[in-house]
């Protein structure tokens, strides 16, 4: 369902459209806004009640220019919402659903601070009672399509193991690089004297090690990471992340060879040398790893889909006449024939 805000916000476009509407259908009457005879104009009736532009998401006094396809489109998805809206609120009252006080405090606490709530709803031309009502109104809706559709959604392990099937990609492992590293920190800005220290530091580790001493010992004495003290083991590192954030120094692990260290990278930390241990390729995760995760994703699309079906039933057991007429057809204007000579 959508929030109490975003119809709002759907509203303030939807007012150029039905002005747009209203303009484009021959009336004897001035082209002035007539406000309180168009809020109560009917746009459909639902079993035997009417449903009027005052219910719509909308506010006359904000009239925009649309044309009168926009405006028929536009109307039209107010009105269909706002039907569907009244349907499950019926529903919610023939079900016995309901909402306590409890649920009203957490609607309450969830209000913004009072300096952002009144010029909002000034701006909507809006009264506090119609916002909480309409908040009210978008839980216990929520709650029906909860219990109805939801509640009801199982999902069985070949739908699961389809789903993950069909959406792999989501569901691997990302590419990793196993890493150690030695890191000389120089920031950028530093001075140039600590900037020439650092260099040096640096370039008396890469001597150490091309005379073969041992990578972490180098690193436990050399570096200024904090893997330092664990023989500058980064574990494993998936591209975007630090050190691999940087694209030269992705591109350089990604040409080294298992066991091999880079020459002196210079990065936004200072200066870095690597030895990659390993490449791990994208591998596929097994779906005990994954469950949760694609469960809760095949639900939300499942029901996604099982709650339109329910909001058709709904329609189609009601009694829903609509009245909105089809926009006027535009005449497209065409050139003159050129004089002739």
């Amino acid at each position: 369902m959508r929030s109490s805000r975003a119809l709002l916000v759907a509203g303030a476009v939807l007012v150029g459209a039905l002005a747009a509407w209203r303009l484009s259908r021959p009336t004897p009457e001035s082209s002035a806004p007539a406000l309180p005879r168009q809020q109560e104009r009917t746009l459909a009736v639902v079993n035997g009640q009417p449903v009027t532009v005052a219910q719509l998401p909308i506010r006359l006094q904000d009239l925009g220019a649309k044309s009168p396809k926009e405006a028929h489109e536009a109307i039209r998805a107010a009105l269909e919402e706002t039907i569907d809206l009244g349907l499950l609120v019926e529903e919610a009252k023939r079900l016995g659903i309901t909402l306590g006080d409890e649920d009203r405090e957490r609607l309450r606490a969830d209000e913004p601070p009072a300096h952002i709530l009144e010029p909002m709803l000034a701006a909507q031309d809006q009264t506090l009672e119609e916002y909480r009502s309409a908040r009210e109104q978008e839980r216990l809706t929520a709650r029906v399509i909860e219990q109805q559709v939801y509640a009801a959604l199982q999902v069985s392990d070949e739908e699961l193991e389809a789903h993950v099937g069909a959406n792999r990609e989501r569901f691997r492992s990302p590419e990793r690089y196993r890493l150690h590293a030695i890191l000389v920190s120089s920031p950028a800005g530093q001075e140039p004297g600590l900037a020439a220290e650092a260099r040096r530091r640096i370039e008396e580790a890469e001597a150490r090690l091309k005379q073969r001493s041992r990578f972490e010992q180098v690193a436990e004495a050399s570096s200024d990471d904090l893997s330092g003290t664990k023989g500058g083991d980064l574990g494993e590192v998936a591209p975007g992340e630090r050190p691999l954030d940087e694209p030269a120094v992705l591109q350089v692990v990604s040409d080294l060879s298992d066991g091999q260290v880079s020459g002196i990278l210079e990065g936004r930390e200072g200066y870095w040398l690597i030895r990659r241990d390993a490449h791990l390729p994208p591998a596929d995760l097994p779906l005990d790893e994954v469950r949760a995760r694609a469960e809760a994703e095949y639900r939300r699309q499942r029901g996604q889909t099982l709650e339109a079906h329910y909001r058709r039933a709904l329609r189609e057991r009601a009694e829903v006449k609509l009245l909105l007429p089809e926009p006027a057809p535009q005449v497209s204007a065409t050139a003159s024939p050129p004089a002739g000579p």
